[in-house]
């Protein structure tokens, strides 16, 4: 074997290996939802409104609307 043969070598293993570990390490990114239904109040926050929303692939979601306080910029 040449030396470019050697380097291809190494560079394709080294790519599989890399990709097969993205691929077997992939839902460890993810994040999991806590399945217990939660109110703002739970969490000691008050003046807080729940709003349901349906999105367009017809999902339930849930967000949680408090307006800001007086000269305070809104967070999103």
């Amino acid at each position: 074997m040449n030396t470019f043969q050697i380097i291809l070598t190494a560079v394709s293993c080294a790519v599989v290996l890399l990709l097969g570990g993205v691929w077997a390490f992939q839902t460890y990114g993810l994040y999991r939802f806590d399945k217990a239904s939660q109110s703002p109040e739970d969490f000691g926050l008050t003046g807080v409104r729940v709003v349901d929303f349906v999105s367009e692939d017809g999902r339930a979601v849930q967000a949680w609307l408090a307006l800001p306080a007086a000269g305070q910029p809104i967070i999103i």
